[in-house]
């Protein structure tokens, strides 16, 4: 794979590409989120390589005493062969590390995905239980 560029982006120009992440395969919400709301004052990135765009994605920061928390609120590899975890969260680290943040968060409910992360070093930090009223 060669370099991976992140560019800023408008949540309007990454919409597309992200488009279908708060499906109910994908949504943590139970249904209350939409898209939209995932990237409300979220800062979109392209990332893209020599060979053109490989993906994109949106973080939000949150504010803590102990250091900044970048949360991953949707991402997606745009282009086959690439593997989101392999090339565009190790950009997302290096992007959060240089900006000060202290750690990288994301909420999933896709187990497969929970795997893919504990083996770059990501730990559950606590479970989230919500129930339909």
């Amino acid at each position: 794979m060669s370099a991976i560029t992140l560019r800023p982006a408008s949540a309007a120009a990454v919409r597309a590409l992200l488009a279908g992440l708060d499906a109910p395969k994908t949504d943590t919400s139970g249904g209350l989120s939409s898209l939209d709301d995932l990237l409300a004052g979220a800062e979109c990135y392209h990332v893209d390589d020599e060979a053109g765009q490989v993906g994109a994605f949106a973080l939000v920061r949150e504010r803590m005493t102990g250091g900044d928390i970048v949360w991953i609120r949707a991402g997606r590899a745009v282009r086959s062969p690439v593997d989101l975890t392999a090339t565009i969260v190790p950009a997302i680290e290096n992007a959060a590390r240089a900006s000060g943040a202290a750690a990288v968060h994301i909420q999933t409910r896709r187990r497969g995905l929970v795997s893919k992360l504990a083996q770059q070093g990501y730990q559950v930090r606590g479970i989230i239980l919500g129930k339909t009223l």
